[in-house]
């Protein structure tokens, strides 16, 4: 494994405790029922329906989407994430499979997931486009593609140098040593230097998605007043096309 990818697994692996906390209070938060209104609007409600939640973390999407009755796969490349994700979800008594797996390099036959969702993930891949090509291979014909993500690269700068009360949500617990590392990590990333979400756009687009589509305002919808103003949430939206 490259020597980038071992320091976001270092990285997420001391932040898992704190992430923990931060998911954990929002499924208990009004912020979950507007990520399922979120979902439902692409979604179908249909039970049969199999999900694959891309870069899991602890679980809090897989646990939202297993709530509501599909059949839901989590994966990540951290390993205390994924234990953390298997806890809460016995805690929650909700029914995920979780695994440990490289989004960039998924074991998942072609075809298997009606939806793949994913949330804050693309920033730290070293490759988005393989890891985009991943998930358009595993998807069904007619399968959904929801990416919730941020050009964070504008605002680290930033918030390496902001106190603890305005560092940006989700920061909980964070050392300066942390910050410094997730500077790091956010700069060595190429996606993090592109102009997102239209290269996001281009790039499924080329892969062979449809309907391909923006939508800069979802962070407003959801997080409100937690959303970075430097780096606003943005959604991707995408098809794969039936032959």
């Amino acid at each position: 494994m490259d020597s980038i990818e071992n320091r976001v697994i270092g990285y997420w692996t001391k932040r898992t405790d704190d992430f923990f906390g931060v998911r954990e209070n929002e499924l208990n938060d009004g912020i979950s029922g507007l990520w399922v209104k979120e979902f439902l609007n692409h979604i179908p409600n249909d039970k049969n329906l199999k999900i694959l939640d891309v870069g899991t973390g602890v679980g809090y999407f897989a646990i939202l989407l297993g709530k509501k009755g599909y059949s839901v796969t989590g994966i990540d490349l951290t390993p205390s994430m994924i234990n953390k994700a298997k806890f809460l979800a016995k805690k929650e008594n909700v029914n995920v499979k979780y695994s440990v797996m490289d989004a960039q390099k998924l074991s998942f036959p072609n075809e298997s997931f009606d939806a793949v969702v994913s949330r804050n993930l693309t920033w730290t891949l070293p490759n988005a486009e393989a890891a985009y090509k991943e998930w358009f291979r595993v998807l069904k014909k007619g399968g959904v593609l929801l990416n919730f993500d941020a050009n964070y690269g504008r605002s680290v700068d930033k918030n390496a140098a902001d106190t603890d009360k305005n560092r940006p949500y989700g920061h909980n617990g964070i050392t300066k040593e942390l910050e410094e590392e997730n500077s790091y990590i956010t700069k060595a990333m190429k996606i993090n230097y592109k102009d997102r979400p239209n290269w996001d756009l281009n790039v499924l687009n080329k892969i062979g998605f449809k309907q391909c589509l923006a939508d800069t305002g979802v962070g407003k919808r959801i997080l409100m007043e937690r959303d970075i103003k430097e780096s606003p949430l943005f959604k991707i939206t995408a098809r794969k096309g039936v032959c």
